[in-house]
């Protein structure tokens, strides 16, 4: 099993809006870009596992996507690689100081950064 870091842009078909509290539009979300850490066999399963969660997600009715590997990055096991803020201990699926997990998976996502049409 190998440990990969994916840096990912998606873009929506239909825009996303975003609205103040009083409902005045604010912005049209086009898209999002977001990393991931995914254990899997090879980089081909690891892409997979990707769009599989982007596909899962609640991006709104019908909405479709495109998806852009920005980066594929295969990191050591131990996470010896990564930043402090990418280390495991910030997933749901791992607990401090543990390397990822060993089934295939995404263990990890960061926030994912919005940006608009404009």
């Amino acid at each position: 099993m190998r440990t990969f870091l994916l840096s990912i842009e998606v873009h929506l078909e239909k825009p996303m809006e975003l609205v103040s509290e009083e409902g005045m539009e604010k912005a049209k979300l086009a898209g999002f870009v977001q990393e991931l850490g995914v254990r899997a066999e090879d980089e081909a399963a690891a892409k997979a596992l990707v769009r599989a969660e982007v596909e899962a997600a609640d991006l709104g009715p019908a909405q479709k996507t495109e998806l852009i590997f920005i980066e594929i990055d295969e990191i050591e096991s131990d996470g010896a690689q990564l930043s402090e803020a990418e280390r495991p201990e910030a997933t749901s699926r791992s607990r401090p100081g543990e390397a990822p997990p060993v089934e295939p998976g995404v263990y990890r996502r960061s926030g994912r950064s919005f940006y608009s049409e404009e």
